[in-house]
């Protein structure tokens, strides 16, 4: 699917999905993570989000998530032989 054809979202849908506040939107679109759109509106122009980019997003942040568990629950022993 192309991007003229991938479905858009708003911000306030995006921060939902992503499980975070508004403004940390904003900052990932401008640190290069989320490409915005310019949309028209009822209520004049909006910012919309591509759904594919925010869904990949939330599957690297919740696999990035994953993968620091098991280093959290290793067990060190009480002495280190060497």
């Amino acid at each position: 699917m192309s991007a003229e054809q991938e479905e858009l979202i708003t911000e306030e849908e995006a921060a939902k999905l992503l499980g975070m506040a508004e403004w940390r939107i904003r900052e990932l679109a401008a640190q290069g993570e989320l490409r915005t759109v310019q949309a028209d509106a009822p209520g004049g122009p909006r910012v919309m989000y591509f759904i594919g980019e925010v869904l990949a997003l939330r599957g690297r942040i919740s696999g990035a998530s994953g993968a620091d568990d098991t280093d959290e629950n290793e067990e060190w022993p009480d002495v280190i032989e060497g």
